[in-house]
């Protein structure tokens, strides 16, 4: 699913709309560990529990990883 956020993203773009994605794995653990060997960054705080993990691009757009 893709879904415009707006707040800090779209204000470090100069005010061009973001997008916020949500990826799902049945293996978070894995998912989140590709995600880091591919430059991914984990930001504080975590809201998501086990449920999701918060992370950063190397760009530093910010993305979940959801499992299910």
């Amino acid at each position: 699913m893709l879904a415009p956020v707006p707040g800090p993203a779209a204000a470090r773009s100069g005010g061009a709309a973001a997008v916020h994605l949500d990826l799902g794995d049945e293996d978070l653990d894995a998912a989140e560990q590709l995600a880091l060997r591919l430059g991914a960054v984990e930001p504080d705080p975590q809201p998501g529990g086990e449920r999701w993990r918060v992370r950063l691009d190397p760009a530093g757009h910010l993305f979940c990883l959801a499992s299910g």
